[in-house]
């Protein structure tokens, strides 16, 4: 079965606990997509250094000004469905990143 997940980081950057990130992209067999919804602090930065050095299919999409979090879902899984097809596509707030320990 392939699963997407997409994750938007609009406003808890502050709070992404870099242990958490580091388990959703190197031991979740998840093909995923961060999506920065216009976070001008040093997000971006910190999202390509995630994909540059995960184990599995991440990919980050940059949007300039926050458009919302529909739009982002949108412009996520337009990313995600240019590579592959999907059994299941589900989106997480950043703040929830831990919850998919439990998976």
């Amino acid at each position: 079965m392939n699963t997407g997940v997409i994750i938007i980081f609009s406003k808890e950057e502050e709070k992404i606990n870099d242990t958490d990130v580091d388990t959703l992209v190197n031991q979740l067999p998840y093909n995923l997509c961060f999506v920065n919804n216009g976070k001008k602090d040093d997000t971006l930065s910190f999202l390509l250094d995630i994909k540059e050095h995960a184990k599995t299919n991440v990919v980050v999409v940059d949007l300039k000004k926050e458009n919302g979090l529909k739009n982002a879902i949108k412009a996520g899984a337009r990313l995600l469905l240019s590579d592959a097809d999907y059994d299941f596509i589900i989106y997480l707030k950043s703040n929830m990143i831990q919850c998919l320990d439990s998976l």
